[in-house]
């Protein structure tokens, strides 16, 4: 009885804790809460938030169907003795993004069980914001703080402007940062427990942050070299031996966990041969430097949201970073406090260092102030990142250096929770007066995001014609024109566009995903593992009935024999859609724009084309179409464009 009492006595208070950020994670969100099963959390117009959604409902029916043949062909027991092929075929799974971040899908999948489509995309949402509060106040405990405190910084490292950011574009990997701070809570146990496993234990949670998204884990290693760096020069352990052998067990822990998700891409790499079911790396050269920092000297905030002018400070022409919009901001008020001397003084050297390193390296390759370059001597200031870039390994495709605004978060969370404790102590509040104390200050964070209009979340309805359900659950669909000109144009390296349709997928990708359905888009992606060989570059198929789809719109199409459409149809794409905004691409160097002269030209060519071989369409009409042209960021705009859809089954 004693032991339940003190398990109660311990957890009692996480629990309180965990059902406060859950209440907070509600009210963000309101009134989505009585609205689960018919709006979803974030702004579709986005094209990440349906590629999300359908990205969860491919990757569990890959799976379903994989599992589903192994135990059919060889039983439970052959199944378990071949988990590891099967594992290797998931994460060779092809579509743009690998399924090597298979941990978001891990537990994803129960819950799309339990509750289903959308409501368990946005009960997700929730248990993000939960268990990263949970997460970042268990990292603030380990520092010294008291609960309290501990409870504010968690907060701050969960409710801030980068993760809603992240939530409402549909980046739910990116929003993730729990399993970050679970990391550094392994590094600190590091430098208090000095023995090999707990190092072993650091580096297997290291793994765990890499194989849930990889940035974040390059993200980590370099939080790791600024710890090492802080300790060895700073603290200077009395000997340094053991720290030479503990970073061993550290990167070979590392390295056996990340192994099986790497393996394929590795075997790629070494043999030149693709494994089956492994995307060829599309051709392209990376850009040059020049045309890389030419880019990211135009980045301004002003350019990136010109609908919304940053607010100036105290300073003419000066604006901090927190005061830029979305992922450009942190709170004001939690980095003034974080910031104070108190603190600093004592024991949060290295967060405050961890603080200045992920302030500047989200920036880019210079210093900017209110979106604007500071120069001197009509000279950039310039900054690690460009060197980071071009030296540090695996970090040559960083394009998107604000990513990791996250660690800054941690930082600044575990500096603000410090320091709020030192405040409580010196003031000697306790009880509903320090409570009511961290109420307040959460309270004025959150109306410092109401005032920037980033509070409270935005919800999207989900509006699926009557067109995409008319014809019943699990249909393919080949939506054209298919391929046209993602081939033909250079792959741009940071603005790489041309690896989405752009949100005009949106209803597609959600219809596919609430009604069981597949399809082929324009350019080849997220399709069942045992349609493969339609993966390959349609401008290379040799399947004619493909290469006729293909040619229509474009040029005058081959012909293809009955067998030829046969063969589409055994694999269930019964039905082709021809869409005015599909016809309506252009690309130039990976950017999206649409010619709607152009689209209405070729979408009436390729109509006719298809009325002549397979008689009327089973639909024709007007459909809705989410796009980012609102009066305000974030604000919906929808245009309609021709769509027909015809059988291709006689």
């Amino acid at each position: 009885m004693n032991h339940v009492r003190s398990l109660l006595h311990r957890a009692g208070p996480w629990l309180v804790a965990g059902l406060a950020y859950l209440a907070m994670a509600v009210a963000v969100t309101w009134p989505l809460a009585l609205e689960l099963d018919r709006q979803v959390l974030g702004y579709l117009g986005f094209e990440n938030t349906a590629q999300t959604i359908w990205h969860y409902h491919a990757w569990r029916e890959f799976q379903g169907d994989l599992l589903r043949s192994n135990l059919q062909e060889r039983g439970l027991l052959g199944t378990l003795a071949n988990l590891g092929e099967i594992y290797r075929i998931s994460v060779s799974f092809p579509e743009k993004n690998s399924v090597a971040n298979g941990m978001d899908f891990v537990w994803t999948w129960p819950l799309d069980l339990l509750f289903g489509l959308p409501a368990y995309y946005n009960i997700k949402c929730w248990l993000i914001l939960l268990v990263n509060g949970l997460a970042g106040m268990a990292l603030a405990r380990a520092t010294g703080a008291r609960r309290l405190a501990c409870w504010v910084g968690g907060a701050v490292f969960s409710f801030n402007p980068w993760t809603f950011h992240m939530l409402v574009t549909g980046r739910m990997v990116e929003a993730q940062t729990f399993l970050a701070a679970m990391a550094a809570l392994a590094l600190l146990w590091t430098w208090r427990r000095p023995e090999p496993w707990a190092w072993a234990l650091a580096g297997g949670a290291l793994a765990l942050v890499t194989a849930n998204y990889w940035f974040y884990g390059h993200f980590m290693i370099l939080f790791t070299l600024v710890w090492l760096v802080w300790h060895l020069l700073i603290r200077r352990p009395p000997t340094l031996g053991p720290w030479g052998r503990n970073l061993v067990f550290y990167l070979l822990t590392f390295l056996v966990v990340c192994l099986p998700a790497a393996h394929p891409y590795l075997v790629r790499l070494v043999t030149n041969e693709r494994l089956p079911g492994l995307v060829r790396p599309d051709p392209g050269d990376h850009p040059s430097l020049e045309r890389l920092t030419r880019q990211a000297t135009a980045f301004s905030a002003e350019a990136d949201y010109p609908l919304r002018q940053p607010r100036r400070g105290i300073h003419r022409g000066f604006t901090p970073p927190w005061w830029l919009p979305n992922q450009h901001t942190f709170l004001a008020n939690a980095t003034l406090l974080a910031l104070l001397p108190a603190l600093l003084l004592r024991r949060g050297g290295f967060w405050l260092m961890g603080a200045l390193v992920f302030y500047l390296l989200p920036l880019g390759p210079y210093l900017k102030f209110g979106g604007e370059l500071v120069r001197i001597g009509g000279q950039p200031v310039p900054l690690p990142y460009l060197p980071l870039l071009l030296h540090f390994p695996l970090l040559e495709k960083l394009f998107w250096p604000n990513q990791s605004m996250f660690l800054f978060a941690m930082c600044v969370a575990i500096l603000m929770a410090g320091n709020l404790d030192w405040l409580l102590r010196q003031a000697r509040l306790k009880g509903v007066a320090a409570l009511a104390v961290s109420a307040t200050l959460v309270g004025v964070m959150a109306l410092e995001m109401i005032g920037r209009g980033q509070l409270p979340l935005i919800r999207s309805e989900i509006v699926i014609p009557p067109l995409y359900q008319a014809e019943g659950r699990g249909r393919g669909f080949i939506y054209l024109p298919i391929g046209r000109r993602y081939w033909e144009v250079p792959r741009d390296f940071t603005f790489n566009r041309d690896y989405y349709h752009g949100s005009d997928l949106t209803l597609v990708n959600l219809h596919l995903a609430m009604h069981g359905g597949k399809g082929l888009f324009g350019r080849p992606h997220y399709m069942a593992g045992k349609d493969y060989w339609l993966y390959e570059p349609y401008h290379l198929s040799t399947q004619p009935f493909l290469r006729w789809l293909v040619a229509l719109g474009e040029r005058e199409p081959p012909s293809f024999e009955p067998q030829d459409l046969e063969q589409v149809l055994a694999e269930g794409y019964e039905y082709a859609v021809v869409h005015e905004r599909f016809c309506s691409h252009l690309t130039d160097r990976g950017a999206y724009r649409l010619d709607l002269e152009e689209g209405r030209r070729r979408f009436d060519g390729i109509f006719k084309t298809m009325r002549q071989h397979f008689g009327a369409p089973v639909h024709e009409g007007l459909e809705p179409s989410w796009d980012q042209g609102g009066a305000t960021p974030y604000e919906v705009s929808v245009q309609r464009f021709r769509v027909a859809i015809f059988r291709m089954s006689r």
